[in-house]
């Protein structure tokens, strides 16, 4: 909260949004998501990364949902959980 940011997902409508102290509810990933059990920001590089359990499927995108990739989907089975660790690298 140290940036006034809160990130979360929404099984019901299958988003990712985000609001700014202030602002107004912004989506950043509406669409391709199934079930986003896990979700993580790294403060340091600017990255947000989810896990989708019924996707099989751990995803990072930029701060503002640009730049959306697939990290991995192979050999995982329903991730629920996701913990990062800027500090270390």
């Amino acid at each position: 909260m140290k940036s006034g940011t809160l990130f979360w997902s929404d099984m019901k409508v299958k988003q990712i949004a985000k609001i700014e102290k202030g602002g107004q509810p912004e989506v950043l990933v509406g669409s391709g998501l199934d079930l986003v059990e896990g979700l993580a920001y790294d403060w340091i590089t600017g990255n947000l990364y989810w896990v989708d359990s019924r996707l099989n499927a751990m995803e990072v995108s930029r701060r503002d949902g640009s730049g959306r990739m697939v990290l991995l989907n192979n050999n995982i089975s329903q991730p629920r959980g996701l913990s990062i660790d800027p500090f270390k690298g």
